[in-house]
């Protein structure tokens, strides 16, 4: 769980800082972050379980796929639900 929470808190700081280069709204962004990553854990677990049991592929390119999935749908998490209406440099 500390892990989890370092994890995410890291990610935070260098999307904020470096990707998407938001000012203010700290804390706001930062409990937008938990939420999106919370909605996309539960976006990859269903998807693989939905390849695994349901379409019957392989584990191996069952979490490839959904990794692949996840990171562009997380992407567009953070651009438009995260970090909307802070950049610098919207474009």
């Amino acid at each position: 769980m500390i892990a989890n929470v370092l994890a995410i808190s890291m990610s935070f700081l260098t999307y904020k800082l470096f990707v998407f280069r938001t000012h203010g709204n700290w804390l706001r962004e930062y409990l937008r972050c938990y939420v999106a990553y919370g909605g996309m854990s539960i976006v990859s677990i269903a998807l693989f379980t939905a390849l695994v049991d349901g379409l019957r592929q392989s584990v191996w390119l069952a979490q490839a796929l959904t990794i692949l999935i996840t990171v562009g749908v997380s992407y567009f998490a953070h651009k438009r639900f995260t970090f909307k209406g802070g950049g610098a440099d919207r474009t």
